[in-house]
This record gives structure tokens, sequence and C-alpha cells, in this order.
């Protein structure tokens, strides 16, 4: 009996050693688990952050591009206007050209009134310059701002 109660004891040393030995194992496997969790935790969270703001940036640029949009709308119609002007606007141009040719050939056919005539050619010319120069004022920054917005 003493040696079946010294091998029992043996048996139990034993498996408490085994118990022991696996319970270490399993500890220092969960240990492993748990940071490995915690890292994948903190990774998840980081990139859910960079997520939200990648979408906040893309709402942002989404926005700017709508606006941008809209204001080539605008110029476009703008630019419309100023090639519907013109026409008439190159119109006067000739006019004010032909005033000024139909004055010189006055002139030329005319020597008696030539200073008369000269006045006269001297005074369309003024205002062909003027005319010009105005049309040119007016239209060139609009032109210049239609086709910058092509």
């Amino acid at each position: 009996m003493q040696d079946f109660e010294r091998l029992d004891r043996e048996r139990h040393a034993i498996e408490y050693a085994l118990f022991h030995r696996e319970l270490g194992g399993a500890e220092e496997k969960l240990q492993t688990l748990e940071d490995a969790y915690a890292s994948g935790r903190e990774e998840i969270d980081d990139a859910y952050r960079k997520l939200t703001e990648t979408r906040t940036a893309l709402q942002k640029a989404e926005g700017a591009v709508a606006q941008l949009q809209q204001q080539a709308e605008a110029l476009g119609s703008e630019r419309e206007q100023l090639a519907a002007q013109l026409p008439a606007l190159t119109r006067a141009r000739v006019a004010a050209g032909a005033k000024a040719d139909e004055a010189r050939g006055r002139a030329a056919e005319e020597a008696s009134g030539e200073e008369e005539v000269q006045a006269q050619l001297e005074e369309v010319e003024r205002e062909a310059t003027a005319e010009r120069e105005r049309l040119r004022t007016e239209l060139r920054p609009k032109l210049e701002e239609a086709n910058a917005a092509r």
C-alpha cells in the first residue's frame, strides 16, 4: 500500500508539473494573442482614421470641382455673349475705316477744298482711332478672359 501511495503522489506530482507547464504555455499563447489583437486594433483604428480623412478630402475636392464647373459655364456664357457682339463691333470698325477712305478719296478729288477735306479727314481719322481704342479697351480684357477660360 505504501508503494501505491508513493506512486499516486508521484502521479499527482507529474500531473501537476504537466498541468503547470501547459498552463504556462497557454498563458504565453494567450498573451501573444492579446498583444496581436491590440496591435491589430491599433492598425484598424489608424486605417479607419485615414479613411475618414480621405473621404473628407474627397468631399472637398468634389466641391471644388463643382465650383470650377460653374465658373467654366459662366465664362462660356460670357464668351458667347462677346462672340455675339464681335460682328457688330467689327462692322462699326469697318464703317469707320470706310469713312476714312471716303474722306481720303474726296480729298484727292477736290484740290480746291483741300484744307477743308484735310480737316474732315483728320476728324474722321480721330474718330476712327478713338473708336478703335474704345473697342480695343472694351473688348480685349473680355476676349483674353474668355480665351483664358478655355
